[in-house]
Parts: C-alpha cells; structure tokens; sequence
C-alpha cells in the first residue's frame, strides 16, 4: 500500500488498508512486518488495528509525524486465539 500524502490530497484525507481475514495464531504467534516512510511537516499519522468478529478494534501501534527522509521497517508481534484481520489507516 502506498499513500501519497503530498499534492494532490488534501489536509484531512484518509486512507485505509483491511486485510484477508486470517486464522488464529499458533504458538508464539506470528510477526507482521511492513516498512514506512513518514516525510514532511504534514505527514499525520499511521496506525494498525486488529480486529477480532464481533469485537471492537484494538490498536497494535502507531506511529505520528515526520520521521525523516528514509524507509523504515516496523515489527509487530500478533496472538490471537480467533481469527482476525489487520487494519492500517492513515490519519
């Protein structure tokens, strides 16, 4: 997914990412791993949700502002005991 976040959107645009819905987790887990790159004086803020049927979102990280001119790469751990779907949105 890439969301472009200078010209042409606009201050207050959204984007949103929901993954395949995903079986539950084994063992220790899984690790989700992405990479971003947050550049400019407006750049908002990125976050990623699970979701489980029938219950609310729960935040797994976020992350807000400039964080400079280079591609990062982020890590997160999930568990789950139901299946579930991941969720990115950009703020």
């Amino acid at each position: 997914m890439f969301v472009e976040t200078s010209s042409p959107r606009k201050r207050g645009d959204r984007a949103r990412f929901e993954s395949e819905i995903f079986l539950p987790t084994t063992g220790k887990g899984m690790c989700m791993e992405f990479w971003y790159h947050m550049k400019g004086g407006h750049i908002g803020t990125l976050n990623v949700y699970m979701k489980i049927r029938g219950q609310s979102e729960s935040e797994l990280w976020t992350l807000q502002g400039d964080q400079g001119g280079v591609w990062k790469q982020g890590q997160i751990p999930i568990l789950s005991d139901r299946s579930y779907q991941v969720k990115l949105k950009k703020i």
